[in-house]
Formats: C-alpha cells, sequence, structure tokens
C-alpha cells in the first residue's frame, strides 16, 4: 500500500509529502486537520489521540483522492463542501464563488454603519451567488428583510440550500443585474441597503490568475470585458438612485485597481457621502456610498 503499515502518523505523512510543494506547512497541517474532518468525521483532538490507529485500505484510497484533488488544484472549499463566513457554514460547489475574508470584511463595514440605525431594515444583495452576504446579514439582524439576486440559477439554487440549511428566511429571484426591468418587483419597493460583489475581473486579468480560481471557480461571476471593467458598478449605481431610500447604504467589494472609478461613478451620481476603505491586506477593497 502507498501509505507505511496504514496507520495514522504515516497517513499524515503522506499528506505533506505529496502536498508540501504546493503549500506552506501552516496549510498542510489546516488540510490535515480537514481530510479527517470530511473522510473520519474526528475532530483535531480526535486526530492527535488517534496516530496510532489503522486505516482500511478503503480509507487510505479516500485520502489520497482527497490529495489528488488538491494536487490538482481543486479549491480545498469545494472538495470540503462548505466553508466558514461570518461565523456561518456556507455550503460550497462550483455553481458560485468560495466566500472570501474581503467579503466578510465588507459584511462588517455594513453592519458598523447600519445595524443599530436600522435593527429591521431592507437588504438587496445583488449578484448573490452563494448567499452569503445576504445570510449573514439576515444573521446578524433577524428583523431585517433580505433578498439576493443572480442571474445564474444554479447559484440561486446553492443559496436557497444555504438558506435552508442555516434556517434563514431569505427571498431569491432570478434576474440579470445589468437589464432590471422596469416591471421588476425590484424596482416596486425602496431599500436601506443596496450591496454587491459583482464581476470585476477584466477579461485580459486571466493570464495572471491562479488554476484554482480559473479551472473551477464559475467565470460568469468572475469577469467583465475588458473595454468596460466597472459596467456592473455603473448599472448599479444608476439602479440604486431611484431604489434606496433617503439616507440608504451602497455597498460594494471592489476590485483594487478600479476602486477610484466606482468612486467617481457614485460622485456622479448624486452619492456626496462616498468612502473607500482598506481590506487587512492594505488594499482599497471596499466602497460605502449615501446620497
Amino acid at each position: 500500500m502507498f501509505v507505511q503499515h496504514n496507520t495514522v502518523s504515516s497517513c499524515l505523512a503522506f499528506v505533506k509529502d505529496r502536498l508540501e510543494n504546493q503549500f506552506s506547512v501552516t496549510e498542510i497541517r489546516q488540510i490535515q486537520r480537514q481530510i479527517f474532518e470530511k473522510i473520519f468525521a474526528w475532530s483535531p483532538t480526535d486526530l492527535m489521540l488517534n496516530q496510532n490507529q489503522r486505516l482500511t485500505e478503503s480509507e487510505l484510497l479516500l485520502v489520497r483522492d482527497f490529495v489528488k484533488r488538491l494536487q490538482n488544484h481543486e479549491p480545498l472549499q469545494y472538495i470540503m463542501g462548505y466553508t466558514q463566513f461570518c461565523d456561518l457554514k456556507i455550503l460550497c460547489d462550483a455553481r458560485a464563488l468560495i466566500p472570501r475574508p474581503e467579503t466578510e470584511e465588507l459584511v462588517y463595514k455594513i453592519l458598523e454603519h447600519d445595524r443599530s440605525v436600522y435593527p429591521d431594515f431592507s437588504v438587496l444583495d445583488l449578484c448573490t451567488g452563494s448567499g452569503c452576504i445576504a445570510l449573514a446579514l439576515k444573521s446578524a439582524c433577524k428583523e431585517s428583510h433580505v433578498c439576493g439576486v443572480d442571474l445564474s440559477e444554479e447559484a440561486l439554487d446553492l443559496a436557497q440550500s444555504n438558506a435552508k440549511e442555516l434556517l434563514l428566511d431569505v427571498h431569491w429571484r432570478n434576474e440579470d443585474v445589468l437589464h432590471i426591468s422596469s416591471e421588476s418587483p425590484l424596482k416596486q419597493q425602496q431599500w436601506d441597503i443596496i450591496v454587491s460583489n459583482p464581476p470585476y475581473i477584466p477579461e485580459h486579468e486571466k493570464t495572471k490568475m491562479e488554476s484554482n480560481v480559473l479551472d473551477f471557480e464559475p467565470h460568469l461571476a468572475l469577469f467583465v470585458q475588458n473595454h468596460e471593467p466597472i459596467i456592473f458598478y455603473q448599472r448599479i449605481i444608476a439602479f440604486a438612485v431611484n431604489a434606496l431610500k433617503s439616507n440608504g447604504l451602497l455597498a460594494f467589494e471592489l476590485h483594487e485597481n478600479l476602486a477610484e472609478e466606482v468612486k467617481m461613478a457614485c460622485s456622479q451620481n448624486g452619492f456626496s457621502h462616498v468612502e473607500i476603505f482598506e481590506d487587512l491586506q492594505g488594499k482599497p477593497r471596499i466602497l460605502i456610498a449615501r446620497f
């Protein structure tokens, strides 16, 4: 067999040996814990206490398959089937983007501004994907009315599954954010908050991207045409001008190189209070705007 003595400790050594050229030591330790959580439902304590336990050949084959998927650059979150986002367990698969720390920061920035002001606020999350933003805001403010919108029916199916697992009541709507019709229910009410993490990566940046993103995550949610990189922001800003309540809040996750363009678009459409915030890496990634 490919693992000496079939023991847990030898299995861990196998994982380290196969992945050490691809991941850091800290990442490998985390992967080892997640492999045993996923396959065996073991806690980190179980893993520590059972180093000498022997595994069956079928169990070892499951471990090897997990490692092969990582070697093929499949995202760990897709292999696990979930990720943590704002203290919520969000189901993950290739139907939607993997929720990222920068997006968590966007949620926390919104809550800093509005949680005390609008305990029962209304939220419209455009390009909702897995629903992570909508669900995190609903979880933090149970009395809020939240609607998530996406063009992808597959992404909305995933978002609905997440809402069901988390027991959170969020309304979902299948609509093209770039072409919201005049008859759309989205235009029949006004919102306290409009938030979006839209596609914002110009096509020409594909060559710079890692294969774990480029080969697995949905391109519909990632890329925009080179000649109109802020089109989603422009359309959402134009929609928000009429759809936001007085003193309502518009919030975006940004491409770090497009932050100033988006800020200018907000100002040109009547938003007088526009702030850009840096993420934990010091990059301009969050915009908050009010009239």
